[in-house]
């Protein structure tokens, strides 16, 4: 999996920049949002949400009709303790564990749940549980940042930027230091549980990789934000299939409160 630039550094980039700076980048970026301008700080249209999506502000979200999530094989299994009137007992996932004895004993299993929940200030969804998870903060912006093995999701919330401004200034960074015959950037769209998004798509080969990164910038209930999703293309050029997955779960999951 291929990173290349940390987003986090990126950003800040950008922000002490104090604006967008297109002209190393005018190649590829002539076609993008520049060209058809949006309504300033404008929140996303929402249409009614499915009535098998609809979700109480604040409830868990749930990860029903989701795919399985193939679980990291390589790493060590967690160790959890499991307390009862002051007994504490061992107990690992998926492994039967007895408790009490006679007419009286009972087996429990613990299930980790597949999915994991993000709340990113007002953005919230799953992602699958085996992604890394980091969050970094500086007065400016707090970012989340979500690592698989091919896929990588990325939430800013802003606190003092603008995130059109912003939008532009992160793909101008990554044009500049991708470098022009590496990067190509087009407009695209993606709808997120009925909540369309507009932004950019790059495409990046860099040091024999080939993958995408999707920058989008909107403004919601919980403030300005910019979404990031990366993914290194397997051999064939496609998107692999975790991050099918990861964006399944983004799609039916994402909420803005």
């Amino acid at each position: 999996m291929t990173r290349l630039v940390p987003l986090f550094l990126l950003l800040s980039i950008a922000a002490c920049d104090g604006g967008p700076d297109l002209h190393d980048l005018q190649e590829v970026t002539e076609q993008t949002r520049s060209a058809a301008p949006r309504a300033p700080r404008a929140p996303p249209t929402r249409p009614p949400a499915p009535p098998a999506r609809s979700t109480p502000r604040g409830a868990p979200l749930s990860a029903d009709g989701l795919p399985a999530v193939q679980a990291r094989s390589d790493e060590p299994p967690t160790r959890y303790t499991l307390e009862i009137d002051g007994t504490a007992q061992t107990i690992r996932p998926d492994e039967p564990l007895t408790i009490g004895e006679g007419a009286e004993a009972k087996t429990v299993v613990l299930r980790v749940d597949p999915y994991r929940e993000l709340d990113a200030k007002g953005v919230r969804f799953l992602f699958p549980q085996t992604y890394s998870y980091e969050f970094e903060e500086s007065p400016d912006f707090r970012t989340w940042t979500l690592t698989g093995n091919a896929q990588v999701i990325t939430v800013f919330h802003l606190e003092t930027l603008d995130h059109e401004a912003m939008g532009r200034s992160m793909v101008s960074e990554m044009g500049k230091i991708y470098g022009r015959g590496n990067m190509t950037a087009t407009p695209t769209s993606r709808t997120l549980n009925g909540v369309r998004l507009e932004g950019t798509l790059l495409h990046v080969t860099m040091a024999g990789s080939h993958l995408t990164q999707e920058v989008y910038d909107f403004g919601g209930p919980g403030g300005d934000y910019l979404l990031i999703l990366q993914d290194t293309l397997d051999d064939a050029g496609k998107p692999t299939a975790e991050a099918r997955i990861g964006l399944q779960a983004l799609d039916a999951t994402f909420r803005m409160e």
